[in-house]
């Protein structure tokens, strides 16, 4: 496993000294603390890559109100794959085989973006003025 290697055979090449640098350059932990917009991170327990060291980092996602962690059980290295359907509309995302982060991601956005739409009408209260009709929810369909 390249993780577990202490020089990975691209580090030399991409400018790295050893598998440490690489890894510390390339870590978020870093900068989740400096996060000021909302930010969804997924991770699966049964990562080998990255699981370990997210586990150990955990507190800087978890000090920033602007993160949301979701960990799931399974899903590997960005393997969050569904099987394909059975039959046409039997799947989480309409039919389509997918994965179903995705539709976990745009759930996110859509709940983002009604909670800006919600602060905005209650300003526009605030201020008294006319507020218009809310827009029709969209469920995400992937």
């Amino acid at each position: 496993l390249i993780r577990n290697d202490p020089h990975p055979p691209y580090a030399p090449r991409i400018g790295y000294e050893d598998g440490d640098a690489y890894w510390w350059d390339s870590s978020s932990h870093r900068h989740v603390a400096h996060v000021s917009v909302p930010l969804l991170k997924i991770t699966a327990r049964d990562d080998f890559l990255v699981f370990g060291q997210f586990a150990r980092k955990l507190n800087h996602c978890l000090e920033n109100p602007n993160v949301l962690v979701v960990k799931t059980r399974c899903g590997g290295h960005l393997g969050w794959q569904e099987s394909p359907p059975q039959k046409e509309g039997s799947s989480l995302l309409g039919g389509k085989s997918g994965s179903w982060s995705d539709a976990a991601v745009a759930d996110f956005i859509e709940a983002l973006l009604q909670m800006r739409e919600e602060d905005r009408r209650k300003r526009l209260v605030e201020k008294g003025k006319e507020v218009p009709p809310p827009p029709p929810k969209v469920l995400s369909k992937l």
